[in-house]
């Protein structure tokens, strides 16, 4: 099953991208496991103060539970601003 988790973050203490990415690679080893197959990441076009982060995650439990990176993300930015943290999990592929 594949799905993706989606970290949206919108900070009150002006992080820029180069910061974000920073932090994203100063998580523990720990924290990275082996359902996690992608991490990109975005930025507002217009908000400077919104970020994206894209987990693409693979693995074959049928209800899949956040990832480990995806809850170390998210409690690590959460300190930055407004955080919302979600996994979407994928029902159909086009042809």
């Amino acid at each position: 099953m594949k799905w993706i988790e989606i970290i949206h973050l919108r900070t009150i203490s002006g992080l820029n991208p180069e910061q974000i990415q920073e932090l994203c690679h100063q998580l523990p080893e720990s924290a990275r496991n082996r359902e996690v197959i992608g991490l990109r990441m975005f930025y507002h076009q217009k908000i400077e103060s919104d970020f994206c982060i894209i987990l693409d995650c693979v693995s074959d439990d049928p209800v899949p539970p956040p990832s480990n990176l995806g809850l170390q993300l998210a409690s690590s930015l959460s300190e930055f601003g407004s955080m919302h943290h979600a996994v979407w999990v994928e029902f159909s592929k086009m042809a």
